[in-house]
């Protein structure tokens, strides 16, 4: 081979790691980025849970004060029952 033969196969093979230690830092930076962003997928996915639980527990509480009016509207409406058969028994006499 030729010395100029030697100077391009020299060249190419440095390009070549060049290349490779530019991809082997690129690579390192994503996968630095992919744990950064599993984390806060982890995070996110906790605060959703939470949510959700809080949405629960929410919709409980607003079925037991619908069913704490229904009782308290029964107790109204039984205790007015109530008082008029009173009055009525009252004025019968």
């Amino acid at each position: 081979m030729e010395a100029q033969s030697f100077d391009l196969l020299e060249e190419k093979i440095s390009n070549l790691i060049g290349m490779l230690n530019r991809l082997r830092i690129e690579n390192q930076e994503l996968k630095n980025q992919n744990q950064e962003m599993r984390l806060q997928l982890d995070d996110k996915e906790q605060l959703l849970s939470s949510l959700k639980n809080e949405t629960d527990q929410l919709r409980n509480a607003k079925t037991d004060v619908e069913m704490y009016k229904q009782n308290q509207d029964r107790i109204a409406n039984k205790v007015d029952s109530l008082l008029m058969k009173l009055k009525e028994f009252e004025d019968y006499q």
